[in-house]
């Protein structure tokens, strides 16, 4: 529960390796403060490599700041941002780097069956909208196999197949 300090430290992460693309998202939660790392590689081109690492303070269970780094087109730029969950659980990501350009996403995890899960989302990415969507079956709580589509105006539609891995 990010709203209680915490003294112990919860290690987790979420790897997908997609015909289409491979995300990494590493993470350590301390109670109301919490370290993410999360790497992505669109079609296998190095060109598309984007990540960033985060400190995040929680204020409550809902809404939370964070600062960091983003790498992503060959640019490496310090952020600011906050998050908020909306109600029915839909999720709020605002950021601006250094360079004055802004990122804003909302996404929703919608679990249609205890197995199947459908996570959409739509943003604008430093003056780029594009939408993704992640369709997983469950093969176990740590393990699942899915499908994975991404659009942006540039790459036009990707859509892949492949496993997801939580530990």
């Amino acid at each position: 529960d990010h709203g209680h300090p915490d003294t112990k430290l919860y290690p987790r992460a979420e790897i997908g390796i997609f015909s289409n693309r491979t995300e990494i998202e590493i993470g350590l939660n301390g109670g109301k403060y919490e370290v993410n790392l999360s790497l992505e590689l669109d079609e296998y081109d190095s060109d598309t490599f984007q990540g960033d690492l985060i400190f995040q303070r929680y204020i409550g269970k809902y809404f939370n700041f964070f600062a960091g780094a983003d790498y992503r087109e060959k640019d490496l730029t310090a952020i600011l941002g906050a998050a908020y969950v909306l109600p029915m659980q839909i999720q709020v990501r605002a950021q601006v780097n250094h360079k004055g350009k802004f990122l804003v996403r909302l996404s929703k995890s919608f679990p249609i069956t205890d197995k199947l899960v459908l996570e959409p989302s739509v943003a604008y990415e430093y003056d780029e909208f594009e939408t993704e969507s992640k369709l997983i079956y469950k093969i176990t709580n740590n393990m699942g196999v899915g499908m994975f589509h991404k659009w942006t105006r540039d790459r036009n539609h990707s859509v892949g197949v492949g496993l997801t891995f939580r530990f």
